[in-house]
């Protein structure tokens, strides 16, 4: 079907109803910058309430999320490839690519269905718009959302932190919703989610402890690698929170949840512990390795692929507090629509049990949903085979960008790098290291190679 003839159906299917126009090639104002064009648009009254992208022939599209915050009349999006139509409702989404799967919104001709809604017809489309009822579509009262934000916050630091977010919130505008669910927006839900689990303190270094083979080939590539979550140590973390909040009977749990989808989200584990026996021993190959220091001077901002944040852990009572103001949220229902954090699948991983506590982790995370399809391909991955024998792809990334196709670089600076109390001729490879790591362009002239003052480690 073309947009031609679905166009020629709906106006006959709809041709009685006088408050219903189609229109194709529809221009949309979807922000200040940005001029969307619909291949179709559906008006009721005047104004468009569905929006047609046929993308039968297209590599990839990027579809503006301003659309639907500044038309708040579309509530349907629908694609039209050689399957016929394909309908999402008010969806959270920056870009569509047909022919390649990687993350949610990401969509090929196999996975349509699962990740963009469901096959319907050209009647029932038109049957839809025609019921269209603009009153059910309004925009929630902000102050509804940020009454029930602090209403179910029954810890006093908890209250605290709901209370900073909302003094941080600058407009009314912070909510979708469709028929059965609402949600934050994805840059309030990102804050929400900052202030549960508190801020990176810019001024206080982070350390990474890792093999000495690991560090050589940072030194020789001038990279920095990023593990798939597929690679963690401890598969339990991975579902972690997810399992707490089940046992809470939180039943609107929609998150990554299994393999294929954790192995395009990728992390780099960091500590705020300097020189730590416990680290040297667990992640510092048995004190043979080094511990890497970086400046903590990202933050999460707005259009940055990456989140930093520290993570939460439980009390030793195995509550936990964060994760219960989280399953009170998702219980929530907001004028008849249940609540539901649209970005679960990435902030699930910064919460973990107490028995992990005394690592004092920081996560940094690599946000996968706002790349477009062109800066997607120019990271460069390889697929590795981990200890605990796991297939996994890692990406890798330059400290500095060497050419317009390296967009995305890693975000945090190397300070310097500290030798384990067991590192082999460590005094020799000391003084070597610092010629070695002058020579480097890539790096600091100041960067620095110094020995662990922990001398009687077994």
């Amino acid at each position: 079907m073309t947009i031609t003839e679905l166009s020629n159906n709906l106006q006959g299917l709809m041709n009685a109803n006088s408050e219903i126009s189609i229109e194709e090639e529809y221009s949309i104002q979807s922000s200040p910058d940005d001029l969307y064009i619909a291949d179709l648009a559906i008006l009721k009254n005047g104004e468009p309430i569905v929006v047609v992208k046929d993308v039968a022939n297209a590599d990839y599209i990027r579809l503006q999320a301003e659309l639907f915050d500044n038309c708040p009349n579309v509530y349907k999006y629908v694609f039209l490839n050689d399957d016929g139509l394909i309908l999402k409702e008010r969806p959270y989404i920056h870009r569509v690519c047909p022919r390649t799967l990687y993350y949610a919104d990401f969509i090929t001709s196999n996975d349509l269905i699962h990740n963009a809604g469901r096959i319907i017809s050209t009647e029932e489309l038109a049957n839809e718009a025609i019921r269209y009822d603009q009153s059910h579509y309004q925009r929630i009262d902000p102050k509804t959302i940020f009454e029930r934000l602090k209403n179910i916050a029954a810890e006093d630091d908890i209250v605290h932190k709901i209370n900073c977010f909302i003094s941080d919130v600058e407009t009314n505008e912070i909510m979708e919703f469709n028929n059965n669910e609402c949600w934050l927006n994805w840059q309030y839900e990102d804050k929400l989610m900052q202030y549960i689990l508190g801020s990176v303190n810019v001024e206080m270094p982070l350390y990474r402890y890792t093999t000495r083979d690991s560090f050589m080939r940072m030194l020789s590539d001038g990279t920095h690698s990023m593990c798939s979550l597929a690679c963690m140590n401890d598969p339990s973390e991975m579902d972690y929170a997810q399992c707490y909040l089940r046992k809470k009977n939180v039943n609107n749990v929609k998150a990554l949840g299994n393999v294929e989808q954790s192995v395009d989200a990728f992390i780099t584990s960091l500590t705020i512990q300097n020189d730590d026996l416990t680290m040297w021993r667990f992640y510092g190959d048995d004190a043979r390795g080094v511990s890497i220091e970086y400046d903590a001077y990202i933050v999460n901002q707005d259009n940055s692929p990456f989140l930093i944040s520290p993570v939460s852990y439980s009390n030793e009572d195995g509550c936990h507090p964060e994760l219960d103001y989280i399953g009170n949220l998702l219980n929530e229902i907001i004028d008849g629509r249940r609540f539901h954090l649209k970005r679960w699948d990435l902030w699930q991983h910064f919460f973990k049990s107490h028995e992990y506590a005394i690592e004092r982790e920081v996560r940094l995370l690599m946000r996968c949903d706002i790349f477009d399809s062109e800066t997607f391909y120019n990271i460069k991955r390889q697929w590795i085979t981990t200890s605990d024998e796991i297939t996994a792809p890692i990406i890798i990334l330059p400290f500095k960008s060497g050419n317009a196709e390296n967009k995305i670089i890693f975000p945090l600076k190397l300070k310097g790098v500290l030798l384990g109390p067991k590192f082999p001729r460590k005094e020799t490879n000391c003084l070597t290291l610092n010629m070695l790591v002058n020579e480097k362009e890539f790096f600091d002239q100041n960067l620095y190679v110094n020995i662990s003052k922990i001398s009687n480690y077994r």
